[in-house]
């Protein structure tokens, strides 16, 4: 069996030429499918083929950058297998760059174990390039939220890094009435923004506003 390959990981079993494949960017790996499992080992091995091809280096290169990444972020490279070739592509690409990235996020994010939150949202990476423009958005995040430890929030819920703080607070007193909209927002941000999110949209729509959004 034939199993062929891009740099998109799709695969496909296919009987065609190999020099149309090849023209393609396609590349083949013969095994026996008695002897396939497709299992995490299966997985890594295809996932540092695609790294090389994508970084133009050796999959030995791509497994020295990984540890060098996993030093950096260990709970990014748990489970290195199951980590998209987007978010691992760029991260591999400039190690020096990242490094000096992550020493600008922690003096922003003083107390939250930034691997963790990285792991969970990696996003924060992509977004936040420059240090300096977490640092007003938490700026922002404090003047609203008087009083809070705001990394550690933000650690328990990153969406907040993007979301419209005023008009969150303002939706908090819409529904629930009387309520001091920091204490709910900060006892259970998660739920708070799910609901702002799922229960508010028609009504806003109905009023000329617009749907505020977490994501």
């Amino acid at each position: 069996m034939d199993i062929w390959f891009s740099g998109r990981i799709n695969i496909y079993f296919l009987g065609q030429d190999n020099e149309e494949l090849e023209s393609q960017g396609l590349y083949r790996v013969q095994c026996n499918e008695r002897y396939l499992a497709w299992d995490q080992s299966a997985q890594l091995q295809l996932l540092k083929i695609v790294l090389s091809e994508r970084l133009g280096c050796t999959t030995r290169e791509v497994e020295s950058r990984a540890e060098q990444l996993g030093r950096l972020l260990p709970d990014l490279l748990t489970r290195m297998e199951c980590t998209r070739v987007d978010i691992l592509e760029p991260l591999l690409a400039d190690l020096p760059g990242l490094t000096a990235q992550l020493i600008g996020l922690r003096e922003c994010l003083p107390g939250v174990n930034l691997s963790q939150l990285v792991a969970k949202h990696p996003r924060l990476l992509r977004e936040f390039k420059d240090p300096a423009a977490l640092a007003a958005r938490l700026d922002e995040l404090r003047g609203a939220l008087p009083g809070i430890n705001v990394p550690v929030l933000v650690a328990e819920e990153p969406h907040l890094l993007y979301c419209d703080i005023n008009q969150v607070l303002y939706n908090c007193r819409r529904i629930v009435p009387g309520c001091d909209p920091v204490k709910l927002l900060i006892s259970q941000p998660q739920m708070v923004l799910s609901a702002v999110e799922a229960g508010l949209s028609s009504a806003m729509d109905v009023e000329g506003g617009a749907p505020v959004t977490a994501h």
